[in-house]
């Protein structure tokens, strides 16, 4: 069985997948990948291939946008300091 947002093969059983944390309901996922699909064959460490790339997650947005203001402040503070 695969999951139906990311294509990645998930057990047959599974709530969630394992890869985006989609709820996997057996009407949601596709028995294979769809030849034309973009999702047809994933590639292992390279996130979701229909989003081109790595599929970020909301703690990872929050996370990147924090450092960047921290470095914003850190230029500003030492700019003020010269």
């Amino acid at each position: 069985m695969y999951c139906s947002k990311c294509g990645r093969e998930i057990a047959a059983g599974a709530s969630f997948c394992k890869f985006c944390g989609i709820p996997a309901r057996r009407d949601d996922a596709v028995d294979g990948p769809d030849p034309g699909s973009s999702r047809a064959m994933p590639l292992e460490g390279h996130g979701s291939p229909a989003a081109g790339g790595y599929a970020l997650s909301r703690q990872d947005v929050v996370l990147i946008v924090s450092m960047l203001v921290l470095s914003a402040l850190m230029i500003i503070i030492f700019a003020l300091t010269l």
